[in-house]
């Protein structure tokens, strides 16, 4: 009954999936990777930030992270923010690690 009003419902094909995963560039090299028991996460990498400027190994010190490893996307550089409704300058900005909720820039 969910078609009564619709004269004719035509079939739905999903014909391709884009998405990028940390360690895999592709759904199907994801999917390997969970297969292979792969672990994707490794060190901050040095494009990102300076992890020694920022890291500590005490959790909750002020203004810095307790962390050094994390999952995360090769090239995310050519993240197509405007697609998403993000703008390109807030992803261009250098944010201080810990401080999402706020949302503070870095002080330099």
């Amino acid at each position: 009954m969910i078609h009564e009003n619709i004269p004719h419902a035509e079939p739905v094909a999903i014909i391709g999936i884009g998405c990028r995963f940390p360690g895999a560039k592709d759904p199907q090299a994801f999917w390997q990777l969970l297969v292979d028991g792969v672990d994707p996460i490794t060190e901050i990498p040095a494009s990102r930030f300076d992890i020694n400027a920022f890291y500590h190994p005490t959790p909750r010190a002020a203004g810095k992270i307790s962390t050094r490893f994390g999952a995360f996307i090769a090239d995310v550089e050519n993240f197509d923010a405007g697609f998403f409704g993000i703008s390109t300058w807030t992803l261009l900005l250098p944010w201080e690690p810990g401080s999402c909720r706020q949302r503070q820039p870095c002080k330099k």
